[in-house]
């Protein structure tokens, strides 16, 4: 059975408003003194991408980051992370730095979780 696709544009509308609902959850838990951070999506490397995953390509990936930035930004008590998604550009200039295209190697996760720390 395959399912429908939506346009990119209805796809954006739909996470926009569920990214809404969650920064206000998020925004909550900062308000009462906990941290929050929410990370920027890393690219991918399309050309090795499985078939099964031919939809996801970096336009995408951009266009939903941008609507999440636009989302986060408005809430006091959220922190964005965008650092990941620059380790991970500067990266894939010199290496693949992805298993399967999508998730990272663990070296890759290793050197922005050391950079992520304190």
């Amino acid at each position: 059975m395959t399912l429908p696709v939506k346009g990119i544009e209805e796809g954006l509308m739909e996470f926009k408003q569920n990214m809404s609902m969650i920064a206000e959850a998020m925004d909550s838990l900062g308000a009462e003194g906990k941290t929050v951070i929410c990370i920027i999506d890393d690219p991918v490397s399309e050309d090795d991408l499985g078939s099964w995953r031919e939809l996801v390509t970096n336009e995408k990936v951009r266009k939903y980051n941008a609507v999440a930035i636009e989302v986060l930004k408005e809430r006091k008590h959220v922190l964005t992370w965008y650092s990941s998604r620059r380790i991970t550009e500067e990266l894939m200039k010199s290496t693949n730095p992805f298993t399967d295209g999508i998730h990272l190697h663990q070296f890759a996760l290793d050197f922005k979780t050391q950079v992520g720390e304190p």
